[in-house]
């Protein structure tokens, strides 16, 4: 271990190397929470804007070498934007990750602080913003590779105290838990970002046993989400991608990863394949820049999709000179742009050291081992499917609020009229239901498919909608699941929150603004029959006057079996006050 003491004496603390890594041990943290000056920009040293991103996680170093008065001399080299630095609350041992974004704190600072986060960060690890300042460790993985050259040290039997055996086991086991190069060894390291809505894409295929190796980024050139989804959904234009992420940084999902989408030409089988909302000239937002670089960090984690295979459409193999996406969404329209890109926000989040320019794209991909089991047949497969599955429903679900009573709105009950009339009263199927279509069925009568509200919204959280009977029986397992975890009504209004509505909308909310300026709890009946009715009719980009006429009559078909079953349609809640009675 060596010590790097600081050129300036003003700092009060020292920087450890130990191995490949950089420890600053036992020092304060503070908190900065964005600009209290409304002159201020709220621009960090690193270009983001914390007035426009509240909510933003992120950290600041007093690094030397960027000739600014209050960070010079310090220990601490210059790092690039965008390292991730780990954080060790030593009281709760609470650890988290934070990228670089500015300078600080001054080494003229009294309380002897090392590093700043942000507000949200701070509470993140555990910190009081009342109290202001906690006591951290502060590790930079593969932060020596930074060092200056020649580096003055000292060694510890120069007169430097020596770390105690049981300080050196337990730094050794934090350096060891989370270090970021054991990110391929263990998956868990990076989180699986938010997914706001699943909206499964009928262009796709299978992957045909080929592994995914690579990973092409896009730009939409629409200026909105829906627009792009709607195009997804279009069989015809026989386009589609695996994830969509949109301007203010959340990402949709429209093809399984196990899938292949329809964006690259030859490199679909073994590639995910990324859209960006942006026109030709438009650049990534701050927003859509964090969410994308967080995607591509657990896909390439998840996969062990090398660095230098994260690249732009047209630079991706067999799609030279037939497009021009990405366009300008890193600037300039190079490979190098991407390849910044790539390097500052991806390879150094992954502590990766290989060149992009050292790593060639093989043609063709690596053929399969012989006598390897299907994934299929692997129980740890099966597994890790239902925990990937209850994981994204858990981020759909909306938990009620406790201030109040919750009652029925007009929205809901119109809903449960249509699509579930005895949703309360089953545990996630309906046995009556699947009886009487079966033998509709059987008999060539015209039947449905006696899915529950609890199945929907299983199906749209997960994107499972493939037309077999073991999507179906593997819907309504996880419908039985999560009566147990989910209140029924916190089940229907999840499923009305990210419910497919039509062409750009996504939620009730939505389609309640576009259709009646209105929010979706203060529907009048007529208005929420026509809501509810949309679930099987969204509305279309053309041919809007039959699409009208077909969601009418199914409206009126709900008001009338409202007005039949109204005492037992609401189950175990009120009603709200309703208008047009």
């Amino acid at each position: 271990m060596r010590v790097i003491q600081p050129r300036d004496p003003a700092f009060k603390f020292v920087v450890e190397a130990i191995g490949d890594d950089l420890v600053i041990r036992n020092v304060t943290a503070t908190w900065f929470s964005g600009p209290g000056d409304p002159s201020d920009t709220g621009r960090t040293a690193s270009g983001v804007s914390t007035r426009d991103n509240p909510k933003l996680l992120g950290c600041a170093l007093p690094m030397d070498g960027f000739r600014f008065h209050k960070t010079d001399g310090s220990p601490i080299p210059k790092l690039p934007w965008g390292t991730l630095v780990r954080v060790v609350n030593r009281i709760s041992g609470q650890t988290e990750s934070f990228p670089l974004i500015d300078l600080g704190p001054s080494k003229y600072a009294t309380s002897g602080a090392a590093i700043d986060l942000t507000a949200t960060a701070f509470t993140l690890l555990g910190g009081n913003t009342d109290d202001g300042v906690i006591q951290v460790d502060v590790i930079v993985p593969r932060g020596v590779s930074f060092l200056p050259k020649p580096l003055a040290v000292v060694d510890h039997e120069q007169g430097t105290p020596k770390i105690s055996p049981a300080e050196r086991k337990r730094l050794s086991w934090v350096l060891r838990a989370f270090d970021v190069r054991a990110i391929f060894r263990s998956k868990r390291t990076i989180a699986k970002p938010a997914i706001k809505s699943f909206i499964e894409s009928p262009n796709c295929s299978s992957r045909n046993g080929t592994s995914i190796d690579m990973i092409v980024l896009h730009c939409t050139t629409a200026a909105t989400a829906g627009g792009t989804i709607n195009w997804f959904l279009n069989r015809k234009s026989q386009v589609s991608a695996h994830y969509i992420v949109d301007k203010n940084g959340e990402i949709y999902q429209m093809v399984r990863d196990e899938c292949s989408a329809w964006h690259a030409k030859a490199m679909n089988s073994r590639s995910i394949g990324i859209e960006h909302v942006a026109t030709a000239t438009d650049r990534l937002t701050d927003a859509q820049s964090q969410a994308s670089a967080h995607l591509v960090c657990w896909l390439a984690a998840a996969y062990g999709i090398p660095v230098a295979n994260v690249m732009g459409h047209k630079f991706a193999p067999g799609n030279e000179r037939t497009t021009g996406c990405p366009n300008h969404l890193f600037g300039d329209t190079t490979a190098g742009a991407v390849a910044e890109w790539v390097s500052t926000n991806v390879a150094n989040a992954l502590g990766s050291k290989e060149s992009r320019r050292s790593c060639r794209v093989v043609a063709e991909p690596v053929a399969r081992k012989t006598l390897q089991l299907p994934g299929w047949a692997k129980p740890s497969t099966w597994l890790a499917r239902l925990q990937s599955d209850l994981l994204r429903i858990h981020q759909n679900v909306r938990p009620l609020p406790h201030s109040s009573a919750a009652a029925l709105t007009a929205l809901e009950l119109m809903t449960i009229a249509l699509e579930d009339r005895r949703f309360f009263y089953h545990p996630g199927i309906d046995v009556r239901s699947i009886v009487r279509e079966t033998i509709r069925a059987l008999t060539g009568r015209k039947h449905g498919g006696a899915s529950t509200i609890d199945m929907q919204f299983v199906r749209t959280a997960t994107g499972f909608r493939a037309p077999t009977i073991t999507r179906k029986i593997y819907e309504a397992f996880l419908a039985l699941m999560i009566q147990s975890r989910y209140k029924k009504l916190e089940i229907l209004r999840s499923y009305l929150a990210c419910a497919f509505f039509g062409s750009g909308l996504i939620g009730a909310d939505a389609a309640a603004q576009r259709i009646f300026n209105k929010n979706a709890d203060r529907l009048a009946i007529e208005e929420a029959s026509f809501i509810s009715a949309m679930l099987a009719y969204p509305r279309p980009l053309h041919g809007l006057p039959r699409w009208e006429l077909r969601a009418r009559r199914r409206a009126a078909y709900a008001v009338a079996v409202f007005t039949l079953r109204k005492g037992r349609l609401n189950g175990p809640y009120e009603i709200a006050p309703l208008e047009g009675e």
